[in-house]
């Protein structure tokens, strides 16, 4: 993350790009996914291709924002047990084969500009807090940068 911070000033694509495949690795994710304009279209994904995963229009929703309790990321370590059946967000990570997740909105709760997805699709994992913690200052890292210029870090 150190080295994250001091390379993205200087070169902010390049720098995402390899904390998203360390976080890939260390985290052992099968996806990361970046979602960004107005329909949250997939526009990056890294490692496994998920079917049903093009766009994250669910992230509009109330219950995803509730999700969010008001932060910039949450993560869902069990999504088939914490979730009720019904639940649109729990229907969506189901067609993608999603299990566990972590997700991180750049801009606001009420005008998210992106989504980024890290995910888990052979069992469910438990997020350890340090791995929630790297994800939530990547996001607020991402955040601030994202505000200043959107064009410089999202591929």
């Amino acid at each position: 993350m150190a080295e994250f911070m001091q390379d993205i000033a200087v070169a902010p694509k390049e720098a995402v790009e390899r904390i998203l495949i360390h976080l890939k690795e260390t985290f052992n994710l099968d996806n990361i996914t970046i979602f960004a304009g107005e329909d949250l279209t997939a526009e990056f994904s890294l490692g496994k291709k998920l079917v049903n995963h093009q766009n994250a229009n669910y992230a509009k929703s109330t219950e995803f924002k509730k999700l969010l309790c008001g932060k910039n990321y949450f993560t869902n370590s069990f999504i088939e047990s914490t979730l009720e059946t019904n639940s649109r967000f729990r229907q969506e990570m189901e067609l993608s084969g999603i299990k566990s997740t972590a997700q991180c909105i750049l801009g606001t709760g009420e005008n998210i500009k992106a989504l980024i997805t890290f995910n888990h699709t052979k069992i469910s994992q438990l997020w350890a807090e340090y791995e929630t913690n790297c994800i939530a200052m990547f996001a607020s890292t991402l955040n601030l940068l994202y505000n200043r210029n959107p064009q410089k870090i999202i591929f």
